[in-house]
């Protein structure tokens, strides 16, 4: 059983919650999560209706994620079943110890997705640290994938500060738009780096 993407939605969600609230930017950010998965407008409310009374208790939040993470394993290794006509045997079996399961690329991407919404708010709150800190290990995500993951997260922060100050002290549009554009190719870079470290991860 694969830990689905609606599981997946629901950890983010719980997440958002952690620190007692859900900002406009997390909530932006979890429509666009539920589009990217397809997950249909009536079930993102279900989501959002099954979780919501949790919303200002820290302790039952954690809970929650525990319970919604309980089993999930990263596989590295799986057996998989070849039919005698191909050479094989029919007694190949995957580990039965797991449950539901993830590769080490989603998990690093599950992480990297954790720390971007606990930075959208500008506060990377203790309450959204234990959780990450809890997933990097139950995921087994390196640690210093974790460490170059806020790294990264650091400094796009500190480009939308920069972003803002800009947009405070400068006047002229088209100096405002060359500085802006600048950031965007920071970003970019950066998000690039994101991407390459997950997908040099290996099994």
């Amino acid at each position: 059983m694969r830990f689905s993407k609606e599981d997946e939605a629901k950890l983010y969600y719980l997440y958002m919650m952690a620190d007692g609230k859900v900002s406009q930017e997390e909530k932006k950010i979890f429509q666009r999560i539920c589009m990217g998965f397809e997950i249909k407008a009536d079930d993102r409310h279900a989501i959002i209706k099954e979780y919501e009374d949790l919303m200002e208790y820290e302790d039952l939040v954690f809970e929650a994620i525990e319970k919604l993470g309980e089993g999930l394993v990263v596989v590295k290794e799986i057996e998989i079943e070849i039919p005698a006509f191909l050479g094989g045997n029919m007694s190949s079996t995957i580990n039965p110890q797991w449950k539901a399961y993830v590769d080490v690329k989603r998990s690093a991407r599950m992480i990297w997705n954790l720390v971007n919404i606990g930075y959208a708010d500008s506060v990377y709150s203790p309450a959204e640290k234990k959780i990450v800190n809890y997933l990097v290990e139950k995921l087994e995500v390196k640690p210093e994938v974790y460490k170059e993951f806020i790294d990264i997260a650091d400094t796009m922060l500190a480009l939308n500060k920069q972003r803002q100050w800009i947009q405070m002290t400068y006047t002229q549009e088209n100096v405002i738009a060359k500085k802006e554009n600048q950031i965007d190719q920071e970003m970019k870079l950066l998000a690039d780096q994101v991407e390459l470290t997950i997908q040099e991860l290996e099994n």
